[in-house]
């Protein structure tokens, strides 16, 4: 029986992971594979290792689909990534673009394998999950909110969208249970990945 490895790996890491593999003796690279999963891409290059099966495993968001190219240091690579390139749309980040290599043939112009973005939050949550995830707060805080419950003597509000470490706590807590994940929020722009028309 084979044995399977499975590596996650972040993309600005994955040239130095692929080298580690392939300079290892008894090594080759088999193939990639891409997978289509709604708001992400997950590639995963597959290598033999001394008769194991490792792979490497990235994802990246569907909306700035852009993974470094590891055919600096697996020539083999650039074929399949290639393919990959016409198929789904990811821009690798070549040191010199090899051009396509099924789409220049006439066969398409749309990406086939590329599915719309779609998540499973319905409409209505989207906004309610944003301003939680991105300012602790289901509701925003508003300093008239703030200056009424001061006039009727009611005491300020301590929640997470006001103090900083709690916010963060919350956040943390997200990250950790996938939360993020799973409705594809992306913290850079606080903002969950639409659906495409």
């Amino acid at each position: 029986m084979v044995e399977l490895e499975r590596h996650a790996v972040i993309p600005d890491k994955l040239v130095e992971a692929a080298k580690r593999i392939i300079e290892q003796p008894n090594s080759r690279f088999i193939t990639a594979t891409c997978l289509d999963e709604g708001l992400k891409f997950r590639i995963l290059y597959h290598f033999s290792l001394g008769g194991r099966r490792v792979s490497l495993e990235t994802r990246v968001p569907k909306e700035e689909a852009r993974v470094p190219s590891i055919s600096g240091v697996v020539k083999a690579a650039a074929w399949i990534e290639r393919e990959t390139s016409d198929l789904f749309g990811i821009a690798f980040e070549w040191s010199e673009h090899p051009g396509e290599l099924i789409a220049s043939a006439g066969g398409f112009s749309e990406r086939p394998l590329r599915e719309p973005l779609r998540s499973e939050t319905p409409a209505e949550q989207c906004a309610p999950i944003e301003l939680l995830l991105s300012s602790g707060c289901v509701q925003p805080r508003t300093t008239t909110v703030d200056r009424r419950r001061e006039q009727a003597g009611l005491p300020r509000l301590d929640v997470a969208c006001t103090n900083p470490k709690a916010l963060s706590e919350v956040q943390e807590i997200c990250r950790r249970l996938g939360l993020d994940e799973r409705v594809g929020f992306d913290w850079r722009t606080n903002k969950l990945a639409r659906r495409e028309k």
